[in-house]
């Protein structure tokens, strides 16, 4: 009898690591809209940006975003580093939160491309986090503002279930109690 609860214990404990992470999908899309730049330094900028955008996962979003961006370079392509960033998109399922960091590059031609770290949730869900690619064109429309079009692909990092924790932690320490409890009697009857 406690060999056949000592097993299913371990069978739990097993299940937790099988559970399949959160969104395993890649994602990929398009995005437009204006951003807008207000000078800290000469190469430090702050970054308003408003657009929307097409999400082969979310479908048709709208989207805020606020970051800095710290200019490496300034000859072309400049290089920048992308920090201290906020997203907010309503999808068709729901609001996304979220931050972003990363690097880029900008050209003379006005080829932008940077790779993001993005962490997010979908209303009240799991917290998702995944590596995203962004190609596309900066076209100035203003002294401080910028055209931005382009399409972006992202990979998912594994970020597991919050059920799938759960079942681990507590298989693990059902395990643990069994064990302490087996050795004790154990000791009990030796004495």
């Amino acid at each position: 009898m406690k060999s056949a609860i000592f097993g299913l214990l371990i069978v739990l404990a097993g299940l937790g690591g099988l559970v399949e992470p959160a969104r395993a999908d890649l994602i990929s899309g398009s995005l437009s809209g204006l951003a807008t730049f207000t000078p800290i330094s000469p190469v430090v900028t702050l970054d308003n940006f408003s657009g929307i955008g097409e999400d082969s996962l979310l479908g048709a979003f709208t989207v805020e975003e606020q970051s800095v961006l710290t200019f490496i370079t300034v000859t072309s392509p400049a290089q920048f580093i992308l920090s201290e960033g906020t997203f907010s998109e309503i999808t068709p399922g729901g609001t996304v939160h979220g931050t972003a960091s990363g690097t880029g590059a900008i050209s003379t031609d006005g080829t932008l491309t940077s790779i993001l770290d993005l962490a997010f949730t979908i209303g009240n869900g799991p917290l998702i986090t995944e590596e995203v690619t962004f190609t596309g064109l900066a076209a100035p429309t203003g002294p401080q503002t910028v055209a931005i079009s382009g399409s972006y692909l992202g990979s998912p990092s594994a970020v597991p279930e919050p059920g799938s924790v759960v079942l681990f932690a507590t298989a693990a320490a059902a395990v643990l109690g069994y064990r302490r409890g087996r050795h004790s009697v154990q000791r009990r009857s030796l004495l």
